[in-house]
């Protein structure tokens, strides 16, 4: 007992082989929070997550969280596009009235830039969520020895 006391200590200090050898992290996995890193940590040390498992869990993270994005987004733009319905048949309204093409032009100009750039940032929004789906898809293939339901 006295001997398994003594290495103890010695386990608990010195890093994880799994954690020293694990691969570098690709560019589009840089953005977990260091708050993440100590749960990666934890993760290989208690649950002795391989250097697979652990890329596949920071991948679902980074997923979750373009998932929330996405809909988030979604959600403003169509806020934003029913809040300039109004605006629109009002400005319908007025050159129906007035004629003023050059008033017209202008006012739907402005509308239809805000539209774009709802609609770039909806896209942008979306155009990450597949990219972190794929990249969550292509680390969950590479987890080995372990049961899981789409492997």
């Amino acid at each position: 007992q006295e001997q398994r006391q003594e290495q103890r200590p010695q386990l608990q200090h010195q890093p994880s082989s799994r954690i020293q050898s694990k691969p570098a992290t690709p560019p589009d996995m840089q953005d977990v929070a260091p708050a993440e890193e100590s749960e990666e940590v934890d993760l290989s040390r208690s649950l002795r997550y391989s250097a697979e498992q652990l890329h596949a869990d920071k991948a679902a993270k980074l997923l979750l969280r373009a998932e929330e994005n996405l809909v988030a987004v979604h959600t403003a733009s169509c806020k934003h596009g029913s809040d300039l319905i109004p605006q629109e048949e009002r400005l319908l309204a007025g050159v129906a009235r007035d004629s003023d093409m050059e008033s017209y032009a202008c006012k739907l100009r402005a509308i239809v830039n805000e539209k774009q750039a709802q609609l770039e940032k909806l896209t942008t929004a979306l155009a990450e969520y597949e990219q972190r789906s794929a990249n969550e898809d292509e680390a969950r293939l590479h987890v080995r020895g372990v049961n899981l339901p789409w492997a």
